[in-house]
């Protein structure tokens, strides 16, 4: 390992550790420099290179800012992918398939009290809302961000939080759907009772039931 890469792994754990100031700002590159033990020109290496990856972005005559939050990294990721036509939305529909099912059942045995009020306020706000396109998807998509959150791993957190940007249109357009699906079927209500009822087997169940319909609807939209 050179210096640099070390350099780099060391502001890494930094920026994992929080250790910067109220506004994002690393260490000055003077401190970094006396933290590491390593020249200007190493740090500014190592900088450099975390900036590309995007992990910090250098504010001239401000310092060094902490990129918010690692799921940005993963969007810009993906959306990079999304837009040179290396990955469609079925590949999305897909990782929704591999990660909120799990996190489904995860959720039904780790799921707060608090966690469980948050996703019923979304359920009950699409039951309500079902004419209203914008509060609908909204609530469709922060139910399933929170469902996810209640499985209580950051990781899958970070990709979740990655790829709902490009779930809005297919939950917007599939509205009409969902809206008469989720009144006879309850789709999102019997996944939020099954986490109740503390039942990782049923909320697996109903959340693929649920995810394999929207698979469907995209299906249908992609062959008209």
């Amino acid at each position: 390992m050179t210096l640099v890469d070390k350099a780099q792994e060391d502001i890494k754990s930094i920026i994992i550790n929080k250790e910067y100031d109220e506004t994002g700002f690393l260490p000055s590159e003077a401190e970094l420099c006396r933290r590491l033990g390593v020249s200007r020109t190493t740090v500014r290496e190592a900088v450099k290179s975390l900036e590309v990856r995007g992990f910090v972005k250098r504010i001239h005559g401000k310092g060094i800012l902490v990129v918010d939050t690692s799921e940005r990294v993963v969007a810009r990721a993906l959306s990079d992918m999304y837009e040179q036509n290396d990955m469609s939305l079925a590949d999305i529909l897909e990782v929704r398939m591999i990660i909120e099912v799990p996190a489904a059942g995860l959720a039904a045995l780790r799921a707060t009290p608090a966690d469980i009020r948050k996703m019923e306020h979304c359920v009950e706000v699409m039951e309500n809302n079902s004419r209203n396109e914008d509060v609908y998807v909204q609530a469709d998509l922060n139910f399933h961000l929170l469902l996810v959150e209640a499985a209580k791993n950051k990781a899958l957190v970070s990709v979740t939080k990655s790829y709902q940007d490009y779930l809005y249109d297919l939950v917007r357009k599939s509205c009409n759907f969902l809206d008469s699906m989720e009144s006879t079927s309850h789709l999102h209500r019997n996944v939020l009772q099954s986490i109740k009822d503390r039942d990782p087997e049923k909320a697996r169940f109903f959340m693929e039931e649920h995810l394999s319909i929207t698979k469907k609807i995209d299906e249908f939209y992609q062959n008209t």
